[in-house]
């Protein structure tokens, strides 16, 4: 399949200013790209923030050149998330928007903005991630509600976006209203949830990962506990999921004072879980005040990278980037330490959609970057620079 053609005027990635507060607008129509289009790879949407505005900035992966100011934002808390050709860019906590763009136009006309906040309700919905799965179906996954929204992503009124709901209210603990959703992944045609279930003071609980058949849009018994029927993660306050297909992976990073997370593998098809690592995994990393927390994994082939935070001392804190094999029964986590990644935070990791290589985004407020590893861990490449930090990043794949 051929990629879209990124040199006509009405090209992808446009140079200029793109306008004030809250919009994306004028453009002069001359394209940064003139590249023939088999060469430019994936598109990268890259959400920039400083915790007070935001923007997304949109570039390829090939020839790594960003350009700054769409869906510029006077908010800073957005996620994004795509489909096909649609960028989603979702408001989160106390925004509760969904706003959806098109590559094939230019991401300059939005398609629409919907409103997620709730009627007569002072509680933020604050969506996490939109995953959808046809031109018709998406799951909302909402951290401040107690149940997943089924919704038409193609509705040309707000009124018909949400279609039903899947309960999950049963895992909201007491003094809580929602079991605090966070991320899911769909697999062997069932949308696996992870739940932090975190306490009315924040600290941790048992969390599960909740599995519901994408056909009925149920629950699914998945054992034998009196209480649930969802699966029971060793791994407390989770983060982040990713899978294969064959398996699940949950990353939780724990209480935020002690070393107590974990990396979970569950199987997609009995259901059980193996603890790959836990509080004791990296305790080489402990020093006198310092704790090791476990925050992102990304699938890559045969490997899996992650990154652990060395959290002690001054904000943001330093990261570890580990590989190992996420099939080994025992696997072995290798460092990788580039030069200019070395006793630096890192704000996300991004696998590319053919897995061949794996962004990494640097969190420096005062050099914000992106750098480049392929699959052994090694850099490729030169650092892409930013005006703000990179707090959540996605590839589109757009073919003809």
């Amino acid at each position: 399949m051929k990629k879209l053609s990124l040199i006509t005027a009405s090209a992808i990635m446009l140079s200029g200013c793109f306008g004030n507060s809250d919009s994306s607008s004028e453009n002069n129509d001359s394209p940064i790209v003139t590249s023939p289009a088999e060469e430019t790879g994936y598109l990268v949407a890259a959400l920039l923030s400083d915790y007070v505005t935001s923007q997304v900035s949109i570039g390829t992966t090939d020839q790594r050149e960003f350009v700054d100011g769409y869906i510029v934002k006077s908010e800073s808390d957005y996620t994004l998330d795509t489909y096909g050709t649609y960028l989603y860019h979702i408001g989160r906590n106390n925004i509760d928007t969904l706003e959806r763009y098109d590559a094939l136009t230019s991401f300059l006309t939005q398609d629409y903005s919907y409103s997620l906040a709730e009627d007569g309700s002072d509680v933020s919905t604050n969506t996490y991630q939109l995953l959808q799965v046809s031109e018709t179906k998406a799951y909302l996954i909402s951290y401040g509600k107690p149940s997943i929204l089924i919704i038409d992503p193609s509705a040309s009124n707000e009124s018909d976006l949400v279609t039903g709901e899947v309960d999950l209210s049963a895992y909201s603990p007491e003094g809580t209203t929602s079991p605090t959703m966070v991320k899911a992944v769909i697999a062997d045609n069932k949308l696996f949830v992870a739940m932090q279930r975190l306490n009315a003071d924040w600290s941790t609980n048992t969390a599960y990962l909740a599995v519901i058949d994408t056909t009925s849009d149920t629950e699914i018994n998945t054992g034998d506990n009196e209480t649930f029927n969802g699966i029971e993660l060793s791994a407390t306050n989770p983060g982040d999921v990713e899978t294969d297909g064959t398996y699940v992976f949950v990353i939780g990073r724990g209480d935020f004072a002690t070393d107590s997370g974990g990396l979970d593998r569950i199987s997609t098809d009995d259901y059980s879980v193996e603890a790959l690592g836990d509080d004791t995994t990296f305790a080489d990393l402990n020093d006198d005040g310092i704790v090791f927390h476990y925050d992102e994994i990304e699938l890559m082939g045969s490997s899996a990278f992650m990154t652990v935070s060395i959290e002690g001392g001054s904000w943001p804190y330093p990261a570890n980037i580990y590989s190992f094999d996420p099939s080994a029964e025992t696997p072995q986590f290798t460092v990788h330490q580039p030069e200019a990644l070395q006793n630096t935070a890192i704000s996300l990791i991004r696998a590319t959609p053919d897995e061949t290589e794996l962004w990494v985004a640097t969190d420096d407020s005062s050099d914000p970057q992106i750098y480049v590893l392929d699959e052994t861990g090694a850099l490729t490449g030169d650092a892409i620079s930013f005006d703000q930090v990179v707090r959540d990043l996605d590839f589109i794949d757009v073919t003809e």
